[in-house]
């Protein structure tokens, strides 16, 4: 696939995550349970499932992307094995709080 139409596909998508920012979430054809991206590596994540999508191979998303395509293949074997959802950013656990609810509220 030429690069120039990567580029192209690279720019609508970048438009439809812009414009469902701005709009309302369920008028601009978000779910309430959809959020937008949380940060650049999420948005990346979501922009390969959306050109695996729309047809294209894992090497042309890779290469469009700047990742590789081991980085591109393991995103789809998680979105397959547990959805798409779990493309989404998580939070690292972090350490487990030292003091209680009840000392916290204090």
């Amino acid at each position: 696939m030429p690069y120039f139409w990567l580029y192209l596909d690279l720019i609508d998508l970048r438009r439809e995550n812009y414009s469902s920012k701005l709009s309302d979430p369920i008028e601009g054809g978000m779910s309430k349970k959809s959020t937008p991206p949380k940060n650049g590596r999420e948005e990346r994540r979501m922009q390969a499932w959306k050109l695996h999508e729309k047809g294209w191979k894992q090497k042309d998303i890779a290469e469009a992307l700047g990742v590789t395509e081991g980085a591109v293949s393991q995103w789809f074997k998680k979105a397959r094995t547990e959805g798409v959802e779990a493309l989404q950013h998580k939070s690292p656990p972090g350490a487990k709080p030292k003091l209680s609810k009840e000392q916290r509220a204090q």
